[in-house]
């Protein structure tokens, strides 16, 4: 009997049985939970959790439509807007960014990393934004994607008021930081020239500045002097 005790000590189940006796159970709730309980649970959900979600993807698609939780907002435009507000408004919070190149000019955009959460209020009301990846059916590179969590009572502020600041304050920070070009058109046009092969442009960086506009000096100074009536008055005149 000795024997026998001693040669299972030196065998390998003498140390994978216990395991395997205490895995078995599991393995067993799994399989119920699997086969009774999870479309109960999976209904319950939306119950237990009061928070809803909206991604913005980048897209090619021109369609703009809100759609919660695991839904998806497409639109290139506004995913890009989303990145001018986050830029403007949230990222000084932020402590992992990314920084990608503008698409126009030298400047950068900066962005969240993936992963990464800043909190946003609005009306009193806190919002998160977070950088994930989306899914991209078509390719293997998941999308870039902007995700907005919001607690379920806020619904209605968030589509119907939120959203739309976020569009215009991304717009307007877009237009703010636009560059200036003067454009003209190429010589070698054909009629299957699409719109990009039309025209040409070059930076405009203007160097006048009001010193160095030509005008008689006595007036430029009184039009820059520091009181608030004679510019107006000096401005009339000239």
């Amino acid at each position: 009997m000795g024997a026998v005790l001693e040669h299972l000590r030196s065998s390998a189940w003498y140390y994978v049985t216990p395991v395997v006796a205490a895995c078995a159970p599991i393995g067993v709730l799994r399989t119920y939970f699997n086969h009774h309980l999870r479309r109960p649970v999976r209904r319950l959900l939306p119950f237990l959790d009061t928070f809803v979600t909206i991604d913005i993807v980048a897209s090619d698609s021109s369609a703009y439509s809100y759609s919660y939780h695991r839904d998806k907002a497409k639109s290139s435009d506004a995913y890009a807007e989303v990145l001018a507000y986050l830029s403007e408004v949230c990222s000084r919070e932020a402590r992992e960014l990314c920084a990608e190149g503008a698409e126009e000019g030298n400047g950068f955009v900066l962005s969240l990393r993936q992963g990464q959460e800043v909190a946003d209020e609005f009306e009193g009301v806190t919002m998160w934004w977070s950088a994930v990846a989306g899914n991209n059916r078509n390719s293997y590179e998941p999308d870039k994607c902007c995700r907005l969590t919001f607690h379920e009572r806020h619904r209605r502020l968030v589509v119907e008021d939120y959203l739309p600041h976020v569009r215009r304050t991304g717009q307007e920070v877009t237009f703010r930081n636009r560059p200036r070009r003067l454009y003209s058109n190429k010589a070698d046009i054909t009629y299957i020239s699409s719109r990009e092969d039309v025209w040409s442009y070059i930076e405009f960086n203007h160097p006048t500045t009001f010193d160095t506009l030509a005008m008689d000096p006595a007036k430029k100074k009184k039009m820059s002097a520091p009181t608030t009536h004679s510019r107006k008055k000096n401005t009339r005149e000239y």
